[in-house]
Order: C-alpha cells, then sequence, then structure tokens
C-alpha cells in the first residue's frame, strides 16, 4: 500500500487553529468534568487533523490485515503419519503448491506421491517437466490415489491410480495426511487473529508435538499394522484359492485377467483416446451434479437473499449450458436423453453411456466378462442369503415379543384379588404424603 504526504491549505490551518482557540476559551467557560473530558478529547482530535495534514508527526498508517493473506496450508505426511514438510497457501489450492512439497521431498528418495486428484495432478506435472527439464526427477515417483476418495472417482480412475492397485504400496490408505489436518484445524481458532510470527511459532509448536506423539507410539503402531496385514493376507488367500477352485481356473488366468482390466482402464482414461464424445459426457455428469449440489445449498448454507441471488444466477447459467450439452449430444448418440428438467428432478439418474460400460462391449474378452459375471453372481447370491437369514432371524424375534407380551397380559387377567395386596401404615389424613407399596 503506497503510502504519502499532503500539505494543508492556509485556510484550513486558520479554521483548525480557531477551533482549538475556541474549545479552550469553553473549557474555561465550563470547568465540569464531563464537559472538560470532552474538549479535551476535542482538542487533541483536532491537533491530530492538523499534524495528520501537514504529515508532520502521523503519516497514512496501513491496516494491519497483512496477516489474512494465507488461505490456508499444504501439508506433507510420510505413510506413517509424521508430518514433513508444510507451507502457507496464498492463492487457495492450485498445484504449484504439491509441485514445490514433492520438490523439497525428492532427496529423500520417497516412492510414492499421493494426493486426493493425483489423476489430475500427474498430466500437470508431466507437461511442466517437458517445459521445465531440471524437474524430471519428480516422475522417478509413482502416483498413488488415496482409497477413500478413490471411491469417489470413476471406475478407470480408481483402476488405474487407486492405492490398492499400486505394486509396493501394501495397506497404505493414502488418508494420513487427514489426521493431520483435524490436529491442526483446532490452532485455526485463535491462530487466525495472531500476528505471523505468532501464528507461524503456534502452528511450529503444534507440529513438533504432533511428531513427538507419532514417534513414540511408531513401535505399537507398526506392530499392530502387521499383525492386521497378516491377516488379510492370509483372507485374501483363502478368497483367491476358493474363487478359484469355483471357477475352475490358473494363476496364470487371474494375472491375465487383472493385465486385461489394467490395459483396458489405460487405453479408456489416455489423452490420445479421449475423444469429443467422452468429454461431452463429462460435461454433462459434472453439470447435473453441480446443479443439484447448488440448489440444495441454497437455502442450507445462504442466509441473505443478496447470496441466494448469486446462486439462483449461477444455477441459470449452468443450466444453459446444460441444455446446450444435452441437445449437442442428442443430435449424433442413438440413445437420446431426456429433457434437462425430467434429468435435474431425478436423484440419481442412470446415464446410458454408463450402462453401456457395463455390456459385454466394455472392451473385455468374453472369457474376462464371465469371469466377471460369475464373480458378481456370487457376491450377489451371498447377499439374497444373508438378506433371507435377517429376515428369519427378525421375524422370529418379533414372534417371541409378542407371544411374551400375550403371556404377560394372560397372567395379569388371570390374578384374584387376593394376589394383590396393598399396604399403608399410616392414617387417611396421611396417605397423601405416605409412601405407598403394591405387592404382585
Amino acid at each position: 500500500m503506497a503510502t504519502g504526504k499532503c500539505i494543508a491549505s492556509k485556510e484550513e490551518l486558520k479554521t483548525m487553529a480557531c477551533l482549538r482557540v475556541s474549545l479552550s476559551v469553553r473549557m474555561k467557560m465550563f470547568p465540569s468534568s464531563w464537559t472538560t473530558l470532552i474538549i479535551k478529547q476535542s482538542i487533541h482530535l483536532a491537533k491530530m487533523f492538523v499534524d495528520q495534514v501537514n504529515g508532520l508527526q502521523h503519516e497514512s498508517v496501513p491496516m494491519k490485515i497483512n496477516k489474512l493473506d494465507e488461505q490456508g496450508m499444504e501439508v506433507a505426511v510420510c505413510r506413517h503419519g509424521v508430518l514433513l514438510r508444510s507451507l502457507n497457501m496464498m492463492r487457495g489450492e492450485i498445484f504449484a503448491y504439491p509441485m514445490f512439497l514433492q520438490k523439497e521431498l525428492t532427496p529423500r528418495n520417497v516412492q510414492f506421491m499421493c494426493t486426493d486428484v493425483i489423476c489430475k495432478y500427474w498430466p500437470y506435472l508431466q507437461r511442466v517437466v517437458r517445459d521445465c527439464p531440471e524437474l524430471s526427477p519428480l516422475l522417478d515417483m509413482k502416483p498413488f490415489l488415496s482409497v477413500m476418495h478413490a471411491k469417489a472417482h470413476s471406475w478407470k480412475c480408481e483402476i488405474k491410480w487407486g492405492g490398492r492397485n499400486q505394486e509396493g504400496a501394501g495397506t497404505t490408505l493414502g488418508e494420513e495426511v487427514e489426521q493431520v489436518n483435524s490436529f491442526l484445524s483446532r490452532t485455526a481458532i485463535c491462530s487466525k487473529y495472531m500476528t505471523k510470527g505468532a501464528r507461524t511459532d503456534m502452528i511450529t509448536i503444534q507440529a513438533m508435538a504432533w511428531n513427538k506423539r507419532k514417534i513414540e507410539n511408531l513401535a505399537k503402531l507398526l506392530s499392530r499394522r502387521l499383525q492386521k496385514t497378516q491377516a488379510k493376507i492370509q483372507e485374501a488367500s483363502r478368497n483367491i484359492t476358493a474363487l478359484k477352485t469355483e471357477l475352475a481356473m490358473t494363476d496364470d488366468t487371474l494375472k491375465a485377467w487383472s493385465k486385461e482390466i489394467q490395459e483396458w482402464a489405460d487405453t479408456a482414461t489416455s489423452e490420445a483416446n479421449m475423444g469429443s464424445d467422452q468429454g461431452l459426457q463429462k460435461t454433462i455428469e459434472s453439470l447435473y451434479e453441480s446443479i443439484r449440489q447448488r440448489k440444495q445449498d441454497l437455502y442450507r448454507q445462504s442466509d441473505g437473499n443478496k447470496r441466494r441471488h448469486k446462486i439462483r444466477r449461477k444455477i441459470w447459467e449452468e443450466k444453459a449450458k446444460f441444455i446446450a450439452a444435452i441437445d449437442e449430444y442428442n443430435r449424433a448418440a442413438p440413445q437420446k436423453l431426456q429433457s434437462a428438467d425430467t434429468i435435474l428432478a431425478s436423484e440419481g439418474y442412470a446415464w446410458p453411456w454408463v450402462l453401456d460400460e457395463r455390456e459385454l462391449d466394455c472392451g473385455l474378452s468374453e472369457k474376462g466378462v464371465l469371469g466377471l459375471r460369475s464373480v458378481l453372481q456370487k457376491r450377489m447370491c451371498y447377499l439374497r442369503t444373508h438378506m433371507s437369514s435377517l429376515q428369519q432371524l427378525y421375524t422370529s424375534v418379533l414372534n417371541n415379543c409378542v407371544e411374551s407380551a400375550n403371556i404377560i397380559d394372560d397372567d395379569f387377567l388371570e390374578m384374584d384379588e387376593v394376589d394383590i395386596q396393598f399396604s399403608s401404615d399410616y392414617d387417611d389424613e396421611e396417605v397423601d404424603n405416605a409412601e405407598l407399596s403394591f405387592e404382585i
């Protein structure tokens, strides 16, 4: 913020001088304590105004809002939950921040680079490396999509980038950074009112305490993970053995299926094979989700008409794009989509291209489709059996409850007056304040 001085004119200085003289005279004429205090404050303000205008003592000082420049933090965490690096975000979440953290951690011989949107970040990194060859060591790491966030991505994205499908990743979840974010979020309540130095010290102390606790408990954590991993390996081995016995196949067949599915996901998500139809389909899906989400948040997250008007205007703009995309798709596709209002009214619309991907022309061979169908049928039979057993158990519990209730009612109705005794050790006048007891 630029600062400067301005010189007051002679008329302004004369006016302020007269004001100070008149205030001094009034203070002598009215010696009351409150009046004197008010006049003294007025004289002080007038003097500050004259000095500030002439630039003698007070210059224009920028407001202390520079501590609010940071829009958040981005951290780098190892698979054991230890905080390695962090930085302040000044522009929101951009790919330059994780690339900087990745560059800082390159000398540590890191094997995997895990983010929630690694499917978008890795192509960006490849484009940057083409223009900046000195960053080529960053591509030595393997991309890793966190396991929980992979469930929200498409099937192809989960198969290609998901952590469960990366060789050497083991049982790493990739969600360890969420634990650090949850721990450091408690400092946001007080640190946003601090200066830059105090905020840095506060976050540093919290990070050191977090790392100390993680390192002290690292032996117990690794031992528990080893036991859980061994149990998972045994269970997975039994499932694979049962599957091979049921389908009469060998290990080579399973490896061929896995390789075929991986190749299908690679070719389907590559930029060279990304046609205009798939881009249009993604545009329609993204606009559909965006419009529905904005409609849900219209009265849930906004309490003013001004904010709601902005959201409604954004909905109208996206709906116009949505209608244009549907019209473009219907002109070329054999299976037409319904109107935009009908699609937006449905909670979970079944897109025709998603259904086509599940048919036989999904890119798998005939044997691969048969194997996939057999596995799905087995899972469906298991779910049906489990559901029927639960229904029987629920019905039996209800019947037992009804029978027990009927027995209690019958026993109570068959009681004689002799079985019900009323006892009181007080007179009639003291019955109201006495303790009464029934014995059945």
